[in-house]
């Protein structure tokens, strides 16, 4: 939010508390919806305890998943986003924009 404009929706979905069984594989994976009011999410970067994300895949709206998203978003892009574990009991994410703008979330790990 700026100036009382919402610029950004960041929605994220900790899949590894989700289906483990699905995402048991030695890696943290997140289903993100993002939406920006730019249509330019590259300005924000994101990572998970200071490490940045392995892979990115988009989940289009013929996925199944996409199907299952509880808060969708129309006008947003929903990924899977997934990174190196970690051997932290917390896993912080953190959207950083320019120097001084940031935001974050916290999943206790699965």
């Amino acid at each position: 939010v700026e100036k009382e404009n919402v610029n950004a929706i960041f929605n994220i979905t900790y899949l590894n508390s989700v289906d483990s069984w699905k995402w048991n594989d030695d890696q943290q994976h997140f289903l993100i919806g993002t939406y920006t009011v730019d249509n330019n999410a590259s300005q924000y970067k994101l990572t998970m305890n200071d490490m940045e994300p392995i892979s990115k895949k988009e989940v289009t709206k013929e996925n199944e998943l996409f199907k299952n998203i509880a808060f969708r978003n129309h006008w947003g892009k929903y990924n899977i986003v997934s990174f190196e574990d970690s051997d932290e009991k917390n896993l912080t994410l953190v959207y950083k924009y320019g120097v001084d703008n940031n935001i974050s979330t916290t999943f206790i790990k699965e």
